[in-house]
């Protein structure tokens, strides 16, 4: 090998501040330092034997609010002389998707997804209190920067119109994960010269997941790859997170080769 490779072990992506934040700053990126940096996720909505590449950003920043909402309690016979927190809650919920859709350039891409509800104590009792749990999915700064107010916005107004009050609490998530296009172009290179220009699979659009492989993006040059495992043939169709997701094991060989592929041209290049 014309340089070296490092393999890092990161544990806990799916659970905020992810792992990869943490490594850099206990300095996985050093000692060696690392000069191009290259990942690989699974992706059943790309067919087994083609490799999915895209320039730019690829995937979105993903950030949690909690939202408290705060009535007062009562009994369900005389809802007059309480403040239903959990009709509150439904007002807020369905007011917050006026963010993308009417708060928000309909040519920008923003989702606003209320995820956990949790509220009440018996079917004949006022709720006095209900805690929303959520997720917001941005691709640009300008946008992002903007969701926090628009939520404050929007929950003070509907729970002031009956009454009620709320507290808010939002978590800065993954940032948006963007490839940079020369590193791309040599996966796209290495992706040819393994299987043949017909395994390219050209990712059209960005996707609204987060992935926190987007902290070594910006530290370091290089670019996210999909790795495709869909077989219909044997019921690997469902998307992540799916009770019945389902991988074809082929995709292993196929994308531990890429990745050797790609350190290879890397280290030559280079």
């Amino acid at each position: 090998l014309p340089g070296k490779v490092k393999f890092i072990f990161q544990p806990s992506e799916e659970v905020t501040p992810g792992g990869a934040y943490p490594m850099i700053k206990a300095g996985v990126l050093k000692n060696p330092e690392v000069n191009g940096i290259f990942g690989l996720h699974s992706d059943s909505a790309i067919p087994i034997g083609k490799i999915g590449v895209k320039n730019g950003p690829m995937m979105a920043q993903a950030d949690d609010f909690d939202i408290t909402i705060i009535g007062q309690g009562g009994h369900g016979a005389r809802p007059q002389d309480g403040i239903d927190a959990i009709v509150v809650a439904s007002a807020v919920i369905q007011a917050l998707q006026t963010i993308p859709s009417r708060r928000i350039s309909p040519l920008k891409s923003v989702v606003i997804s209320v995820g956990i509800i949790e509220g009440g104590t018996a079917r004949n009792i006022i709720c006095d209190k209900v805690v929303l749990k959520g997720t917001a999915r941005t691709l640009e700064k300008g946008i992002t920067e903007k969701i926090p107010r628009l939520l404050k916005e929007i929950v003070a107004g509907v729970t002031q119109g009956y009454g009620a009050d709320f507290e808010l609490n939002y978590y800065e998530g993954y940032p948006v994960l963007v490839n940079n296009p020369d590193m791309t172009d040599l996966v796209r290179d290495s992706v040819i010269n393994l299987f043949g220009r017909e395994a390219l699979f050209e990712v059209k659009e960005p996707m609204m997941g987060g992935e926190d492989f987007a902290y070594f993006l910006k530290e370091v040059q290089g670019s996210f790859i999909r790795l495709g495992i869909r077989n219909e043939k044997i019921g690997a169709v469902h998307p992540w997170h799916h009770p019945e997701w389902k991988v074809d094991e082929k995709a292993i060989e196929i994308g531990s080769s890429l990745l050797a592929q790609v350190a290879f041209d890397f280290l030559r290049s280079s």
